[in-house]
Protein backbone atom coordinates (compact mmCIF):
# COMPACT_ATOMS: atom_id res chain seq x y z
CA UNK A 1 0.00 0.00 0.00
CA UNK A 2 1.51 3.66 -0.74
CA UNK A 3 -1.13 5.42 1.64
CA UNK A 4 -3.74 6.44 -1.21
CA UNK A 5 -7.51 6.37 -0.18
CA UNK A 6 -8.63 3.35 -1.99
CA UNK A 7 -12.84 4.05 -1.23
CA UNK A 8 -14.07 7.72 -0.22
CA UNK A 9 -17.94 8.83 0.56
CA UNK A 10 -18.03 12.52 0.64
CA UNK A 11 -21.76 11.85 2.37
CA UNK A 12 -20.46 9.85 5.51
CA UNK A 13 -21.54 11.13 8.92
CA UNK A 14 -19.26 12.39 11.69
CA UNK A 15 -18.71 9.34 14.45
CA UNK A 16 -20.63 9.53 17.51
CA UNK A 17 -20.09 8.01 20.69
CA UNK A 18 -21.68 7.69 24.34
CA UNK A 19 -19.64 6.50 27.28
CA UNK A 20 -20.76 6.00 30.40
CA UNK A 21 -18.54 5.02 33.43
CA UNK A 22 -19.90 4.51 37.22
CA UNK A 23 -17.08 3.71 40.14
CA UNK A 24 -17.41 2.40 43.65
CA UNK A 25 -14.63 2.29 46.25
CA UNK A 26 -15.05 1.58 49.75
CA UNK A 27 -11.95 1.53 51.97
CA UNK A 28 -11.45 -0.57 55.59
CA UNK A 29 -9.17 -0.83 58.00
CA UNK A 30 -7.88 -3.49 56.07
CA UNK A 31 -7.22 -2.34 52.84
CA UNK A 32 -9.69 -0.71 50.02
CA UNK A 33 -12.37 -2.30 47.41
CA UNK A 34 -13.27 -0.66 43.78
CA UNK A 35 -15.05 -1.66 41.39
CA UNK A 36 -16.08 0.07 38.18
CA UNK A 37 -18.29 -0.23 35.46
CA UNK A 38 -18.05 1.30 31.71
CA UNK A 39 -20.64 0.98 28.68
CA UNK A 40 -19.82 2.71 25.17
CA UNK A 41 -22.14 2.48 22.03
CA UNK A 42 -20.69 3.97 18.96
CA UNK A 43 -22.46 5.09 16.06
CA UNK A 44 -21.60 5.86 12.33
CA UNK A 45 -17.62 4.82 13.24
CA UNK A 46 -15.26 4.35 10.16
CA UNK A 47 -12.21 1.18 11.16
CA UNK A 48 -9.77 0.58 8.57
CA UNK A 49 -8.06 -2.37 7.44
CA UNK A 50 -5.20 -3.49 5.34
CA UNK A 51 -6.28 -6.10 2.35
CA UNK A 52 -3.77 -7.63 0.84
CA UNK A 53 -3.60 -7.62 -3.04
CA UNK A 54 -2.63 -10.76 -4.67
Amino acid sequence: MDGRILNNDPNLRAEKSWTSELTAERLTTKGSLRATVFHETTRDALYSSRSRRP
